[in-house]
């Protein structure tokens, strides 16, 4: 894993995203892109505007008003939604699955910037247990959702 570029997409959502241009529920609306007021992205379509000159981009979903994830390696392939965040931050399989910090499902409720950044500080100091605890709260939520 990237260490540097996660503690970098930490420390950018601390600082500079303010709760009302966050949402977990979709990777960007429509004119994040192009700074429109009210438009909101999640941690991830943040990374986009914290690493500019990387091949980390946001791209528009077919009939739809909103963006998805897509990162460019230097071979020119594409990969796309938790493939890009994996080849973004250079995760191998033995370190986890570092997307679900990302996935609304994993949280009790929609979280702040803030509280995703030390969300991601505490997968670099023990991924297993992070990731234990976010497919706990999954679980639980599918949970709830059956008998409702």
């Amino acid at each position: 894993m990237n260490k540097a570029k996660a503690l970098k997409l930490a420390e950018f959502l601390e600082t500079k995203v303010k709760p009302s241009w966050f949402s977990m529920n979709s990777w960007a609306t429509e004119g994040f892109k192009e700074k429109k007021c009210g438009s909101v992205a999640c941690a991830i379509g943040w990374a986009t505007v914290a690493f500019p000159r990387s091949s980390l981009f946001l791209t528009g979903l077919s009939g739809s008003s909103e963006y998805q994830i897509a990162y460019k390696d230097r071979e020119g392939s594409v990969f796309y939604k938790n493939d890009a965040i994996d080849k973004f931050f250079n995760l191998n399989p033995n370190e986890g699955d570092f997307s679900f910090i990302f996935s609304p499902l994993s949280w009790e409720k929609l979280p702040t910037p803030k509280q995703v950044a030390k969300r991601i500080r505490q997968y670099i100091e023990n991924p297993k247990k992070v990731e234990e605890l976010a497919i706990s709260r999954q679980l639980l939520r599918a949970g709830r959702n059956k008998h409702v």
